[in-house]
């Protein structure tokens, strides 16, 4: 059925501004967890610093030595908040198929708590291994400030938060908010091939979600696999030659 629609689109010369993206994989595109990430605190309970998993509005996330608090010395922004003791950490325990370009974290100390410090770490592989993202962070007031990181991640991605001072003193955090890699504008592109979009945030980090980026086509191409994830192209009028269109069939011998 697509190559008949492929032939009248040729034949009627309806290709002017036409991009047709084919998707190989649907999988990559509908299962991913694109568009903005905001993870509020707001649907969750947890009472107790025991480490544990979560279901909140985004996903299930893992709370080591934290929990979500709701009490009037935790800063937040809504109802609730998380809050982080010693070197604990608040972790998604879910992957990103559309990678990560920016996180912002809103963050404040607890109550008349001391300063802590904490960090972002980011994963590429669903939690194999971490780095960290920017720089550590010192958190130093009751009221709720802005901390933005640009992790510039392609594919599967997923991140979390350490506190690194080993202290008692506790940190609220709230509002983490995970953008689209590309949209930080270092892993963008300015591809007409790629005018709807990148399905799966190729780039060219990850050999299994890489991006070949030509000037015929673009494709999010898989190492492990050999094979392309999809594979997308534009098609207009400026591609058109000069020849007639000719029935040259011919029958094999």
């Amino acid at each position: 059925m697509l190559f008949n629609f492929g032939r009248k689109v040729y034949r009627h010369r309806w290709l002017t501004g036409l991009v047709i993206i084919f998707l190989i994989t649907f999988h990559t595109l509908f299962s991913a967890k694109g568009a903005t990430t905001v993870e509020g605190f707001e649907s969750g309970s947890k009472s107790s610093y025991a480490t544990a998993d979560v279901t909140l509005s985004t996903g299930v996330w893992n709370l080591d030595d934290a929990l979500i608090g709701n009490l009037s010395s935790d800063a937040k922004s809504g109802t609730q908040s998380a809050r982080i003791r010693n070197s604990g950490k608040v972790s998604m325990k879910f992957d990103r198929t559309t990678g990560v370009g920016t996180v912002s974290i809103k963050h404040a100390k607890f109550g008349s708590d001391a300063s802590t410090n904490w960090q972002l770490w980011c994963s590429g592989n669903s939690g194999i291994s971490w780095s960290q993202v920017g720089s550590t962070v010192t958190t130093s007031s009751t009221t709720l400030q802005t901390a933005t990181f640009t992790p510039n991640i392609s594919g599967t991605s997923r991140c979390e938060v350490r506190k690194t001072d080993g202290t008692t003193n506790r940190t609220n955090i709230d509002d983490i908010t995970i953008t689209d890699y590309g949209t930080s504008g270092g892993g963008s592109s300015t591809s007409v091939h790629l005018t709807m979009g990148n399905p799966s945030g190729a780039g060219t980090a990850n050999l299994n979600n890489y991006l070949l980026d030509k000037a015929q086509y673009a494709v999010g191409y898989n190492c492990s696999l050999g094979r392309a994830n999809w594979v997308s192209w534009q098609l207009n009028s400026s591609w058109l030659g000069s020849t007639p269109r000719q029935d040259d069939f011919r029958a094999d011998k």
